[in-house]
């Protein structure tokens, strides 16, 4: 276990703010949990202890996941929590009001980006939050609807329900709202049956930070791994990183997924050329052992004339309109 400060406030009168953090292994930035950032979520700041101590036995019996890293911030806001104010003692502002915050702003937005630097990279964000209202709530599970939340990994938590709401306009200056908003990764995560086994695979698909190349474009790689129950464990059923995209030269979205209505396979629409606005989908096939195979359903290079055009469809040549014809098909 590591203990670090990632946010720090100098003060005239008291000893200086201080947001601490508890690290458990090392690696890719996997899962950070945030207790309380009010001065009166004692509760929050309580369970992410017990989960310090916990995780700190884990690790010492070397349970932490290989090249993972855990991060837990019990408080964020220790000054309301001694002063035993709900929101900043000073001005009466909620730092839950002021994500993703502003380095030079007031003080609790300062706070808010310093906390959010911090913290906006790991792949999975948990924050333990209260409602508004004083009462007596059944635990769930609550994520707002920005097209980053998956319901069905909401529900591994084993809560009686997920809660799932339209985003409001204040919402947006949210912690929960701007971790699932925020950088230029993304990473969803779906579970689907795509081997007709009734069992769901989970699917995950990634995207690497655009960087620039030396013609001035922005490149990117994308990425996707396949997971599967397969005799009595879970197995990688498929791992591709290479799939290289330009971001400038295209304006529709660089990958499709979907399956259609005729089997539960999985496809996958992705432009081949951007030069030349060429595309292929992809099928990946169940090879009866827990691992999945790539293969081309629908090709089609467009080429600079006619006599560069070239269609297939399933490794046969195909008519530039059949090809085209045959992925709309799909893809519907």
């Amino acid at each position: 276990m590591k203990e670090k400060i990632i946010y720090e406030l100098k003060t005239l009168y008291r000893d200086d703010m201080r947001a601490r953090a508890f690290e458990f292994g090392s690696g890719e930035e996997s899962v950070c949990i945030l207790g309380s950032l009010r001065g009166n979520e004692i509760q929050q700041t309580y369970v992410c202890c017990q989960l310090v101590k916990e995780l700190n036995l884990l690790e010492q019996k070397g349970a932490i996941v290989k090249d993972k890293k855990i991060t837990v911030i019990p408080c964020a806001n220790p000054r309301s929590i001694n002063t035993e104010k709900r929101f900043w003692p000073i001005d009466n502002t909620d730092i839950n009001r002021m994500f993703p915050g502003y380095d030079v702003g007031e003080t609790t937005q300062r706070i808010a980006a310093g906390l959010f630097e911090n913290i906006k990279s790991y792949k999975y964000g948990i924050q333990f939050t209260s409602f508004y209202m004083p009462g007596r709530f059944i635990p769930h599970v609550r994520m707002m609807s920005t097209g980053e939340e998956d319901v069905e990994q909401a529900k591994l938590f084993g809560m009686p329900y997920v809660v799932r709401r339209k985003v409001r306009p204040y919402d947006t200056t949210t912690l929960n709202y701007n971790w699932q908003a925020s950088g230029s990764d993304t990473r969803p995560v779906v579970f689907a049956d795509i081997m007709g086994d009734d069992t769901p695979e989970m699917i995950y698909v990634y995207a690497e930070k655009v960087f620039s190349t030396q013609n001035g474009h922005n490149q990117g790689m994308a990425g996707m791994r396949v997971f599967t129950y397969h005799d009595g464990g879970i197995k990688q059923a498929y791992q591709n990183s290479e799939w290289s995209q330009n971001y400038v030269q295209v304006s529709d979205e660089p990958y499709l997924l979907f399956q259609t209505q005729d089997d539960k396979a999985l496809y996958a629409y992705r432009n081949t050329s951007k030069t030349y606005a060429s595309f292929a989908v992809l099928r990946f096939s169940d090879n009866g052992d827990g691992s999945l195979s790539e293969e081309t359903a629908v090709s089609l290079f467009y080429g600079f004339s006619d006599v560069d055009r070239k269609a297939e469809i399933n490794g046969s040549s195909a008519s530039v309109s059949e090809a085209e014809q045959k992925a709309r098909d799909m893809i519907e």
